[in-house]
């Protein structure tokens, strides 16, 4: 995920930056003070290097978002299949425990009343 976030933005970085010389570009061109005796071939040459730069951050942005995804969905099958395989154990220890916890309220049950009975008779024959 990072490295989606990283790569997301070196591109937007360089989309800034090319859009910032685009429109520089573009003013000194439309002023004809930078145009070369070939007619400026070589500074669409320029403009096409720079595309070539943005292009290629782009298509390693949706490569590493493609990684991801990847990733992903390996993990939740990982995930999966162990759920699958654990989760009758984790249902089995839960059930035991519960009776266990069950067993040990019928105890305690058991032991209050007769304790409670207990009382009743002292106090009845103290009486």
């Amino acid at each position: 995920r990072a490295k989606v976030e990283e790569s997301m933005k070196d591109l937007e970085k360089k989309q800034r930056q090319y859009y910032k010389w685009l429109k520089e570009y573009t003013k000194k061109r439309t002023d004809g003070d930078d145009m070369g005796d070939d007619g400026g071939v070589p500074k669409d040459e320029a403009v096409v290097q720079r595309e070539f730069v943005v292009e290629n951050a782009r298509g390693k942005l949706e490569e590493d978002k493609e990684n991801y995804r990847k990733q992903c969905n390996h993990v939740r099958q990982k995930t999966l299949a162990s759920l699958k395989t654990h989760l009758p154990e984790l249902f089995q220890a839960l059930a035991q425990f519960a009776h266990a916890a069950s067993d040990m309220y019928i105890n305690l049950r058991a032991i209050s009343k007769s304790a409670s009975n207990n009382r009743h008779k002292q106090e009845n024959t103290a009486a």
